[in-house]
């Protein structure tokens, strides 16, 4: 049975499997849990399906609700969240095609909440001080082709996030 990854700032815990060029994510979200940042896969679409609990979701600026046997697709490309709004634990299965890396992002993700080096605020993620800000740069320049955050711009981010991802890997050590 594949690893449990546990993420505590965005309250889910989920394991990966991979059919081909398929991975398919199973996910536990708390109430209140989920990918609450917006953002972006340029290359992946997710295909979602709802097996328990409720979901409110945006994908290219419009808002649903899901509920169990429901079932929704994000395209590549298009910008999206979502959130755990009901009383209980939601579970769903993502079906991300192609699938990548994006199981390792998650696991990288979650390593970086449970140090501490990040937390959210409504819709976006902050870090918690200068070594959350070097490290979060850096996550985000590894993974900048599966997973871009609308928020800070983008003309911002292209100057700031590989910057202080070189500073990040220079001060650990890691080749730029």
């Amino acid at each position: 049975m594949p690893d449990l990854i546990e993420d505590p700032v965005f309250h889910y815990r989920c394991r990966f499997e991979r059919n081909g060029d398929v991975l398919r994510g199973e996910f536990w979200v708390e109430p209140g849990g989920g990918g609450k940042i917006e953002h972006m896969h340029p290359q992946v679409e997710e295909r979602f399906e709802i097996l328990e609990g409720e979901i409110t979701y945006r994908a290219d600026g419009r808002t649903q609700r899901a509920v169990a046997g429901d079932r929704f697709t994000v395209p590549a490309g298009t910008r999206h969240m979502f959130r755990n709004t009901g009383s209980g634990v939601l579970r769903l299965v993502a079906d991300m095609e192609p699938g990548l890396n994006m199981d390792e992002l998650f696991r990288d993700a979650a390593a970086l909440a449970r140090a501490g080096r990040w937390t959210t605020i409504g819709r976006y993620a902050f870090p918690t001080g200068p070594r959350g800000l070097m490290e979060l740069a850096e996550f985000l320049d590894r993974y900048r082709d599966i997973f871009v955050a609308t928020f800070p711009p983008q003309s911002l981010q292209r100057i700031a996030i590989p910057a202080l991802a070189r500073r990040a890997r220079h001060a650990s050590g890691a080749a730029a």
